[in-house]
């Protein structure tokens, strides 16, 4: 396997719909026929593992996708408690003041979140809230194809269209059953709150407006909403 740590690893939605676009990418180049292509499509949003997933594309040519690794565990140090109480008094005041802290910026991020949202979905449509790392400097990932969007000359951190087009996929096959005809974004969408890239979704000769909006930046950490609308 190109990457030994992932066949025994439970897959994700992300790890799915990356799968699921290198399988749309060898169908359009000719690799597969429209039957092979649905059915490994199908298999791939099911599929139970990352094993699951690399055996679907093994026969393939195409990019193997770069798999996250998983968390390594924390190596746990032993407390040794202090035999000088006004050592131990800093200690537990130190405690106290980052847990304040911390359930502050919990509020501040609560405030901060509802103010940036969109609110609640409309009539007719689907949302989802999705989180990704985006590198600060440049617009896509390294092992993302040369046109999946955004100038890497630019320092400003984006979201990639092939990113973006990848989840909407995602999205649209939980909702409907099937990927769509056609997903175009017109331009990576910049990490920041508020900023927002009109999509296209094209699926039996009608068209789905999607609007993809940034909600939270964090970097190199940022969240962003797929809004689809007309899709019920």
């Amino acid at each position: 396997m190109d990457n030994p740590y992932a066949a025994h690893l439970r897959a994700t939605d992300l790890d799915r719909t990356k799968v699921a676009s290198l399988i749309d990418r060898a169908y359009a180049e000719g690799q597969l026929n429209s039957l092979e292509h649905d059915e490994r499509v199908s298999a791939a949003m099911t599929a139970a593992t990352r094993g699951d997933l690399l055996e679907l594309i093994k026969d393939l040519q195409v990019e193997r996708p770069e798999f996250a690794p998983p968390p390594q565990p924390k190596r746990a140090s032993p407390f040794i408690p202090s035999q000088a109480p006004k050592v131990l008094l800093i200690m537990v005041i130190v405690l106290v003041v980052m847990m304040v802290i911390a359930v502050v910026a919990g509020i501040i991020a609560m405030v901060v979140f509802r103010g940036s949202s969109s609110g609640d979905a409309p009539a007719g449509a689907t949302q989802t809230e999705v989180g990704t790392a985006v590198p600060p400097e440049f617009a896509g990932g390294d092992d993302e194809p040369a046109d999946a969007g955004g100038d890497r000359g630019d320092s400003t951190p984006r979201i990639s269209v092939y990113e973006m087009e990848t989840t909407i996929r995602g999205d649209f096959l939980n909702d409907q059953g099937h990927i769509p005809d056609n997903i175009t974004c017109p331009d990576a969408l910049v990490a920041e709150p508020g900023e927002s890239v009109e999509c296209s979704v094209i699926d039996s000769g009608a068209e789905y407006p999607t609007t993809v909006t940034v909600i939270g930046v964090d970097l190199p950490n940022v969240t962003y909403n797929v809004t689809i609308r007309g899709v019920w």
